[in-house]
């Protein structure tokens, strides 16, 4: 993910959402999960998304083409596949804060640089930021085509904000992940796993298969342990970025995602 892309996530909590609903032909379909993928993206494919994040001072140019695209994926309800939307970004004058295009039944998104970004995404710090505007109270996140012999259309992700203020939630660089978790990012996981350790080894996660299952999840136990770090399965940014070895290594760089 590193170069022309960057994973990340964040999670909105009860106090901040009324819920999460899809709709479809105006029926919601109540949605549970609060867990939101996210993907940077260097949309001139020049490896340099990193760059754009953290340099203070950077400007990629072609303003006609956005800073960055930031793509939100969420598990759909419906099909039980990842559904996704992606907004292209522009950062203001001073970097603090990069607003998307995305803007449905009144909601507007942005991505804010915290006065602590640094160099190196170990230590920086950004927000994901829901902007409500008057008189509304959500936004679309994603889309979604309907499963089976239903004539094509879309579902919208629509998330509902408890209170007509701003919503700021911190962004996990790289996702965190858990037993349930799917994708890219899990392998990569379990690359770094059988990296740090010998095969067959307590941390050894099995088969490379982007599904973090009950194998991942005890090698995930099993490295904590190693590593003195609290022991509860879930791969946050402690995990991720705690010494795993020589020259600097982490897991986060074992797997190749920074």
């Amino acid at each position: 993910m590193a170069g022309n892309e960057l994973a990340a996530s964040f999670n909105w909590t009860d106090s901040q959402l009324t819920q999460l609903t899809f709709s479809r032909n105006g029926t919601p379909i109540v949605f549970t999960e609060h867990k939101i993928d996210l993907n940077f993206k260097d949309p001139r494919g020049n490896g340099e998304i990193q760059k754009i994040l953290l340099d203070p001072q950077y400007r990629p140019g072609d303003a006609s083409n956005a800073d960055f695209w930031v793509e939100t994926t969420i598990t759909s309800p419906v099909s039980n596949k990842k559904v996704s939307e992606t907004a292209l970004c522009y950062w203001n004058n001073d970097k603090s804060i990069a607003v998307g295009s995305i803007e449905d039944d009144g909601g507007r998104l942005a991505i804010v640089r915290a006065a602590s970004v640094t160099d190196e995404l170990k230590t920086a710090k950004f927000s994901f930021l829901v902007v409500p505007l008057s008189g509304y109270s959500g936004f679309r996140i994603a889309q979604d085509v309907p499963v089976g012999s239903e004539s094509p259309g879309l579902i919208g992700i629509n998330v509902k904000l408890k209170s007509p203020t701003s919503v700021l939630s911190e962004i996990s660089f790289p996702p965190t992940l858990a037993r349930g978790s799917k994708g890219s990012v899990v392998s990569a996981l379990q690359t770094a796993l059988k990296r740090f350790d010998v095969p067959n080894s307590p941390t050894d996660p099995g088969p490379i298969d982007g599904d973090f299952g009950p194998r991942t999840e005890s090698a995930v136990l099993a490295y904590q342990s190693h590593q003195n770090i609290p022991a509860d399965g879930v791969v946050g940014h402690q995990t991720w970025w705690v010494p795993a070895g020589a020259a600097g290594a982490t897991l986060a760089s074992l797997a190749g995602l920074v």
